[in-house]
């Protein structure tokens, strides 16, 4: 594992954590929308496809892409409730 992987895997375990111990205004369920989720998600779904090499080049990419937009949906939710 690369240590880019690895330093990705870690922060995305931290950000779940404190997600999930309530240290943050977002919601629980928040805390599994990480890009390490994701990263293992779309690598997986790469897997049945014709070229999974395609996936795993960009899994990290759009990743990055399903946990901002989380991110975004989480916050929207979270500034209704305070509303």
């Amino acid at each position: 594992m690369g240590f880019l992987a690895a330093l990705g895997l870690v922060g995305s375990g931290l950000f779940a954590v404190q997600v999930a111990r309530g240290r943050s205004a977002l919601p629980k369920w928040a805390a599994v929308i990480t890009p390490g989720f994701f990263t293992v998600v779309v690598s997986l779904v790469g897997l049945a496809s014709p070229n999974p090499e395609a996936f795993a080049a960009l899994s990290a990419n759009v990743a990055h892409v399903f946990f901002c937009g989380g991110l975004l949906v989480a916050a929207r939710r979270v500034r209704e409730d305070a509303a």
